[in-house]
């Protein structure tokens, strides 16, 4: 049995709330090759998440019909779980975002096109009173299935989860 077919029976046995109705993401037109790349990757949560079950899909909000929270104000487009995490572009990167703070090392992470190195994650790993530095790994692309199922299910992504591996290395 699939983990879709176990969240679909876990929400049939709750009610469930109203979702909004999903529409299609706006193009880009005339970007450089890292603007086009992430939007490629973009259009994958897209295109996972209008794969699932309307029951189990995640809730999209634009900006230009939505507000969003101070945090997520750079953000255009978002998929938004129920417990408030979200996965969101802002045009050049993606960012993961959990709504509950953790000061010493973030759970949040970005997601940039490089041109070199391909898709890389970026997470704050100091607090900022100790001057934020940041921890930088490659990023997994088969990873956007887990993704998804951590926002569906209400559990937080780990950034360790999300990275290429380095050997047999975590």
């Amino acid at each position: 049995m699939s983990w879709i077919d176990k969240e679909l029976r876990r929400r049939q046995k709750q009610p469930a709330p109203a979702r909004a109705a999903t529409s299609v993401a706006p193009s880009e037109n005339g970007a450089s090759s890292e603007i086009e790349r992430i939007a490629a990757l973009w259009e994958k949560f897209e295109e996972a998440n209008r794969a699932l079950p309307d029951a189990l899909r995640l809730q999209r909000q634009t900006a230009s019909t939505s507000v969003f929270p101070v945090e997520l104000a750079m953000l255009t487009t978002l998929l938004k779980a129920g417990n408030g995490a979200c996965i969101g572009f802002s045009g050049r990167a993606i960012r993961y975002f959990w709504p509950k703070p953790n000061p010493k090392k973030s759970n949040n992470f970005w997601i940039r096109a490089h041109p070199e190195k391909g898709y890389l994650l970026n997470r704050r790993i100091k607090p900022i009173a100790l001057g934020a530095a940041m921890a930088e790994r490659r990023f997994n692309e088969g990873s956007i299935d887990h993704i998804l199922r951590c926002l569906v299910t209400g559990k937080r992504v780990s950034w360790r989860s999300v990275c290429k591996r380095r050997l047999w290395l975590f």
